[in-house]
């Protein structure tokens, strides 16, 4: 077999590339300097166009659209990377002067006589307590029930009133139990009246119902039943003969919304409390030991006592408070 060197070829042949000839050298430098030149002017014509943004017009067209009316940026906005742009000159700062206090004088007001004579909104008579109706009542509570809620105040037995509910627990929704409360009531330490600390009064509604057969009109207590019960204790022991309520007008949603006794509001149960009755038995017999060694009052006078309390300040040791007797109902 013929070796690839038998023609006389040895391995030190002689090269023809351009890197080995002079000439070859030649267009290598000559390239690359071309290249490093080209690199040098772009470079350059980059600096020279940057354009300041800021200054550039908006273009109304599309970037992609060849139709655009948007004005190219012009040499006149061209700016270099380190230049800054302008600051506007700030206004000189004006003084001002310092604000005299002008003191206004104070005339005397002259009011009229009329004026004054007039009561005012939370005006009190030499006793300290405000004016009331032939009621009982402030003109503001006259004024919040009868005006504002459209409501009226009348005076009803308790026994003229029947429950809405079948079962009611022994203590009211701020804490007070019906013994205390009734022991106030019967004492004349609480009143049955609108505001302050007292007992408020019930709200009731009349309907007309078929009772034994015939058309009656009969009053539901709407708000209060617990207080009902009290009410009725009362006047069950003769302290109580009739009570101030709050007659509203008959609502039938209302009225179903508290509608709860299934035997027509005669009678109801306290849940909690079994030894109630027995309770209010005990206070109605102490009550009546009490009321026995009172003095007999004078005829014709009411809520004062023979010489024994001759000084309404002074309390008798043993004897609960007489003062702040009830306006809103009859104590006996």
């Amino acid at each position: 077999m013929m070796s690839r060197y038998a023609d006389g070829h040895s391995l030190e042949y002689k090269s023809y590339s351009p890197s080995t000839s002079p000439r070859g050298r030649r267009y290598i430098l000559q390239n690359l300097n071309y290249k490093k030149k080209k690199q040098i002017n772009l470079d350059k014509s980059r600096d020279k166009e940057y354009f300041d943004i800021r200054k550039a017009p908006p273009s109304t067209g599309s970037v992609a659209s060849n139709n655009s009316t948007s004005k190219p940026v012009g040499t006149s906005n061209k700016v270099m990377p380190t230049d800054s742009p302008r600051k506007t000159p700030r206004e000189p700062p004006v003084y001002v002067s310092p604000r005299k206090d002008i003191k206004a004088v104070k005339t005397p007001r002259k009011e009229s006589p009329e004026k004054n004579n007039t009561p005012m909104k939370n005006d009190k008579n030499e006793s300290g307590k405000q004016t009331k109706n032939e009621l009982g009542l402030t003109p503001r509570d006259e004024y919040m029930v009868t005006k504002l809620y459209d409501r009226e105040i009348i005076y009803l037995k308790p026994s003229e009133v029947r429950y809405t509910h079948d079962q009611i627990t022994a203590h009211f929704q701020d804490g007070r139990s019906m013994i205390s409360t009734f022991i106030a009531l019967l004492y004349g330490r609480a009143e049955i009246r609108l505001g302050g600390n007292d007992v408020p009064p019930i709200e009731v509604m009349q309907t007309d119902e078929l009772d034994g057969g015939k058309s009656e009109k009969i009053w539901y207590v709407v708000n209060g039943n617990r207080r009902l019960y009290v009410f009725k204790r009362l006047e069950k022991c003769g302290a109580l003969t009739t009570m101030q309520v709050v007659a509203r007008k008959y609502d039938s949603i209302e009225m179903d919304k508290h509608f709860l006794t299934r035997n027509k509001g005669r009678t109801v149960s306290i849940t909690n409390d079994a030894a109630i009755g027995a309770k209010f038995v005990k206070e109605v017999s102490k009550w009546k030991e009490w009321k026995a060694k009172q003095p007999a009052q004078k005829p014709g006078v009411k809520g004062k006592s023979d010489k024994g309390q001759s000084n309404p300040s002074k309390k008798q040791p043993g004897l609960p408070s007489q003062t702040n007797k009830s306006s809103c109902c009859t104590i006996s």
